[in-house]
């Protein structure tokens, strides 16, 4: 008898979970608009004149547009939406890689010959025996190299194997898949549109074939462990230190080393390392902490002494704290002015140290990483003097639960920056109207001030009591 209603509930349950004929075309156009977007893209093939640029603009719309149509249904059928996922990137290849691209694959030439790009601009003439295609598409030949260690050394390793430009998109493309495979298991199959159709994603891993990428990966690798076996599973109640060396201290140690490997490619993520080694010391001990801190800083130390002998750097240099703006970006201190650029330019060193301060505080209060994640990524958007869109990929790994308005409603306000685009062949320079500011940062403002306020407790996030 029980057997019997088992089967009848089960069967209703599965009856009344069938996906409706309005899902099915909400999915189906939303598919097609992506494959149609990226397709168009793809043939494109680069932004070279203002038919391009119109071109570029109508097929990222369509993409725009099928990502909006994928909110919600896109949970019913995941691995159709993985499939449509790789058509996507794929059709992207044909498309012109990145100038930051083709500059970090020319430097890294550079320093295989024995010669520091941190020293050399592209534009002298020591350098000029390394000409090719790859320095023609640099654009500033008068600036030298602002590689952080471990760029230099992922994209020297690209070099070794030769790979050129189709060949790290390629690179992207497949650890982008991985990556949205990765938060979808973290998020569950109801989110995997979130980051498999998010047109930022898709345009700067195929496309652009963009290094914000290869940090991704090894970040969302650390936040799945924790969320796991730390805020899912209550890990840190079980370590101690004396079992520091047991499977949920193994598993921490692993996600403070992945944390720490994508610190060695983008320092932004090191405030992650730091809120995880202080989290495992209020729970298990300064002994422990100090075990995590270890594991963690291990790739940032070993890429900083290569650094000081193959570069000629100090520890403050090879840093990256030099406070530049790129004009071509979308930081609001690149296109508010000269007067308030300057400003804070003379007050660089006091601008880092609030940030510090802020996020330092942030460290002590948040018992969440999605919160805490969420919080910094927002602080550096708004404040960074560098910001160009792919760094909106940077809320990815914390967009689970609460977080995933922050970031759709980033991606979103983040590609009017692409309209520029318009103007371009008739000014010859790249500016952000102000329409298109308010449009980017108002929004993004706001969402992330609503974010801090209204989720706030425990409850929040992954962490469950």
């Amino acid at each position: 008898m029980r057997a019997a209603l088992s089967f009848v509930g089960s069967s209703l349950s599965s009856a009344l979970d069938r996906p409706t004929w309005r899902e099915k075309i909400q999915f189906g156009v939303a598919a097609a608009l992506i494959i149609i977007g990226a397709i168009g893209l793809g043939m494109t093939g680069k932004v070279g004149n203002e038919e391009q640029a119109y071109s570029f603009l109508m097929y990222g719309c369509i993409i725009t547009c099928g990502y909006l149509f994928g909110w919600g249904v896109g949970g019913r059928w995941p691995w159709i939406t993985m499939i449509v996922a790789v058509v996507a990137r794929i059709a992207l290849l044909p498309f012109e890689s990145a100038e930051d691209t083709s500059r970090r694959i020319w430097e890294a030439e550079v320093l295989s010959s024995d010669i520091n790009p941190l020293l050399v601009a592209p534009n002298d003439e020591s350098v000029a025996f390394l000409r090719d295609e790859n320095w023609e598409r640099i654009a500033e030949k008068d600036r030298v190299s602002r590689q952080n260690p471990g760029s230099f050394l992922l994209y020297r390793g690209f070099r070794s194997i030769g790979l050129g430009p189709l060949g790290i998109k390629f690179t992207a493309l497949l650890i982008d898949l991985l990556l949205c495979l990765l938060l979808a298991t973290t998020f569950g199959k109801n989110r995997v549109t979130l980051y498999a159709w998010n047109p930022l994603a898709i345009y700067y891993s195929a496309g652009a074939g963009q290094f914000v990428i290869f940090s991704l990966l090894s970040i969302a690798g650390a936040i799945a462990l924790w969320v796991k076996w730390v805020e899912k599973k209550g890990g840190l109640h079980l370590l101690s230190a004396r079992d520091i060396g047991g499977g949920v201290g193994q598993i921490v140690g692993v996600s403070a080393f992945l944390a720490g490997m994508a610190a060695v490619l983008d320092l932004i993520w090191s405030p992650f390392l730091i809120w995880m080694v202080w989290l495992v010391i209020r729970r298990a001990g300064a002994r422990a902490g100090l075990t995590v801190l270890l594991s963690g800083i291990a790739p940032f130390i070993a890429t900083r002494i290569w650094a000081a002998l193959a570069l000629d750097l100090t520890l403050l240099d090879s840093m990256g704290l030099d406070f530049f703006v790129d004009p071509s970006g979308m930081s609001l201190f690149a296109q508010s002015g000269a007067f308030w650029y300057e400003w804070v330019v003379e007050r660089s060193e006091v601008i880092f140290t609030i940030i510090g301060i802020v996020i330092l505080f942030w460290i002590f209060t948040n018992d969440t990483i999605e919160r805490f994640g969420i919080l910094v990524i927002c602080l550096f958007l708004l404040l960074a003097p560098l910001v160009q869109p792919w760094h909106v990929l940077m809320l990815a790994p914390f967009a689970g639960e609460t977080g995933r308005n922050v970031f759709r409603v980033a991606t979103l306000c983040s590609l009017m920056y692409f309209w520029s685009y318009r103007d371009l062949f008739v000014s010859d320079e790249w500016v952000l109207e102000s329409w298109q500011l308010v449009s980017i940062w108002l929004p993004i403002a706001a969402c992330s001030i609503w974010y801090g306020l209204t989720h706030s407790s425990k409850e929040d996030g992954f962490y469950v009591r």
